[in-house]
Parts: structure tokens; sequence; C-alpha cells
């Protein structure tokens, strides 16, 4: 049980950095410092927003971009903070 607590702690710590780095590079495409263009940079980001866009898409429903900057990412990102400092706090010490 133990073994499958941290494969899904590992998940979602992963998904955050998934977040993380699709939010920086796009950043970086919309201040023209990656060039948009580049065949790698879409393929990445294409990667990127397949796997973060069907839980974004929901929040972005209900939270619009205020002056173009979309707070999305960041509401996901502290949904996800949140489900791992639960599971510490109350699926980790029932398997212990």
């Amino acid at each position: 049980m133990y073994s499958l607590f941290r494969l899904v702690d590992l998940l979602l710590l992963s998904y955050s950095w998934v977040l993380i780095i699709g939010a920086v590079i796009s950043w970086l495409m919309m201040f023209d410092i990656i060039n948009r263009y580049n065949p790698f940079v879409n393929q990445f980001m294409f990667v990127l927003r397949a796997i973060t866009e069907p839980l974004l898409r929901p929040i972005r429903r209900i939270v619009r971009p205020i002056n173009g900057f979309d707070f999305s990412p960041i509401i996901l990102l502290l949904a996800v903070f949140l489900v791992r400092n639960l599971m510490y706090e109350y699926w980790l010490p029932a398997i212990l």
C-alpha cells in the first residue's frame, strides 16, 4: 500500500512540474524569447498542452483571464499541492 501511495505522490509531483514548465515556456514564447515556429518547440508545447488542457479547461470556464493573465495553472497547481498535503495527512498515517 505504501508503494501505491508513493506512486500517486510521484505522479502528482510530476504533474505539478509539467504545469510549471508549460507556464514558463508559454511565457517565453509570448515574449519571443523562444521561437514558436521551431518544430521541436511546437511538438513539445503540443505534448504539454495535451497533458494539461483536460484539467485546465474546466477551471478556465469558471475563472476567466484577467488583463490577459491566465490564473488557471496557478489554481490547478494549488489544487495538486492540496491533494498531496491531504494524502500525507490522511492516507499516509492510515497505511503506516
